[in-house]
């Protein structure tokens, strides 16, 4: 295939996907265009990956034709560092729309022969800067600490000297590359302890820069996020200070402690967010790691959304499993909480003003409210209709002389008991006992006789 088909191939698969791309986007820039070689062993293709939320994510492939070329075409939401490569191939590029790179790879290494702007040319010259790193890569060759560490002394300062070169007139690159320089220190210096080596230094080996870079400096801003290598740096940093500075990784209080070493609070709600995967089940030992970290992870959309898709793939409705927390507020505006009925039985009749079925169970629901008034059980109904539909809601309640407590979610079927219980369709009933832990998610209805005596026969 000719390198002019293969753009226009990625061009138009390029155009297809742009026109699903958010509305919001804040470039003002047309497409850009990356072609080049890639003449490696055994490659037969390369990607492209955006830079955000502190990670590296693939946003294209494409496939080198016979003569090892490639191409890409893509009209970013907003500017930004791109990585260009592979597993073992990492090529940071800044793109911001409207511009042509030409890039050639091959074991010669890296050079860019078509340079579209300021910002490309003075992170390429820093790229080139930091080859002499490559000698210490643990698949080129044996080296150890007794190498690395003197070299490194006195190379930390050349690497700074970079800062002087950050003079685009753009103030978003200088930014981010003058926080890409710093978090590169640290990274290059972290990562050599924990890749293989033929020796290993102790404690007392390490180099005086480790020091420096235990105090945490470089990860005070959130800024990394949208820096190559962002939150790896930060993982590496905090396994570096539990294993190399005393402190005990097999701790039960480990991740705790990990935590509440970060001082940035966004930055704490992303690596909450690394760590939530070890947990197999909602359960009290994940509880007691996630919520006092509930006000960090609600700074970032994307950390919020990503722990509410983990939890409800850990969540079950078996019987005994402890109930899902929720909060909402009563036709008062007090905020009401699922804690607050502990001691009592709770039956919750998750319903909304449009369903036919479930008005039809509210005079059966008002009567089995009398017929067991004064025992150990709270009636709890939670309305999920939109949130235009707020003050009918009350009214609702006046006309109807609704009884029991009386809530309304805030978000309909978006909201978190429904995506707790995965509740798609009402009326839904939910039967919880005096700890709070399920009877039954899916429980019967007012209307079903055997309620009541179920209810009795538990209130006993």
């Amino acid at each position: 295939m000719k390198l002019q088909h293969l753009i226009f191939t990625i061009l138009i698969t390029s155009l297809f996907i742009s026109c699903n791309t958010d509305k919001t986007s804040t470039n003002k820039n047309g497409f850009s265009t990356i072609t080049g070689t890639l003449d490696m062993p055994y490659k037969t293709e390369i990607n492209l990956s955006k830079v955000e939320h502190g990670k590296s994510s693939i946003v294209s492939t494409a496939q080198l034709n016979k003569d090892k070329q490639f191409g890409f075409t893509v009209n970013p939401d907003k500017e930004g560092f791109y990585i260009l490569g592979d597993r073992d191939i990492k090529i940071p590029i800044y793109i911001k729309g409207d511009q042509a790179f030409n890039i050639q790879y091959n074991e010669e290494g890296y050079k860019l022969l078509e340079n579209p702007d300021i910002e490309n040319e003075i992170l390429y010259n820093w790229i080139k800067s930091n080859d002499t790193l490559e000698v210490f890569d643990f698949r080129k060759g044996a080296k150890t600490y007794k190498d690395f560490f003197p070299f490194y002394t006195d190379f930390i300062p050349e690497m700074k000297k970079q800062h002087e070169n950050v003079n685009s007139k753009n103030n978003r690159f200088n930014e981010l590359m003058h926080a890409y320089i710093d978090l590169n220190i640290e990274y290059q210096a972290l990562n050599f302890l924990f890749t293989p080596r033929s020796a290993h230094p102790k404690r007392k080996d390490l180099a005086p820069f480790y020091t420096d870079f235990a105090k945490g400096d470089t990860f005070k801003s959130d800024i990394i996020l949208d820096v190559p290598n962002g939150l790896n740096t930060l993982r590496l940093h905090q396994q570096y200070k539990f294993s190399h500075t005393g402190k005990d990784s097999k701790e039960k209080n480990y991740l705790t402690e990990a935590l509440k070493d970060i001082e940035n609070d966004k930055l704490r709600g992303y690596i909450a967010l690394n760590h939530i995967k070890r947990f197999k089940a909602y359960n009290k030992e994940y509880l007691d790691f996630i919520e006092p970290l509930r006000k960090d992870i609600a700074l970032s959309e994307y950390v919020s959304a990503e722990v509410d898709k983990f939890e409800v793939g850990i969540k079950t409705t078996t019987v005994g499993t402890q109930g899902y927390p929720f909060t909402y507020k009563d036709q008062n505006d007090k905020d009401v909480s699922f804690s607050d009925f502990k001691g009592k039985l709770v039956y919750i009749d998750v319903w909304a003003m449009w369903c036919a079925p479930c008005k039809a169970e509210i005079p059966y629901l008002k009567q089995l409210e009398k017929d067991i008034h004064g025992k150990d059980i709270q009636f709890v109904s939670i309305s999920m209709d939109k949130p235009k539909e707020h003050e009918k809601w009350k009214q609702f309640i006046k006309d109807q002389e609704l009884t029991g407590v009386q809530l309304f979610s805030d978000d309909a079927f978006n909201t978190r008991i429904a995506k707790d219980y995965k509740i798609n369709t009402i009326p839904r009933f939910l039967l919880f006992d005096k700890e709070g832990k399920i009877v039954d998610a899916d429980a019967k209805r007012p209307s079903d006789p055997k309620l009541k005596q179920q209810l009795l026969e538990l209130l006993k």
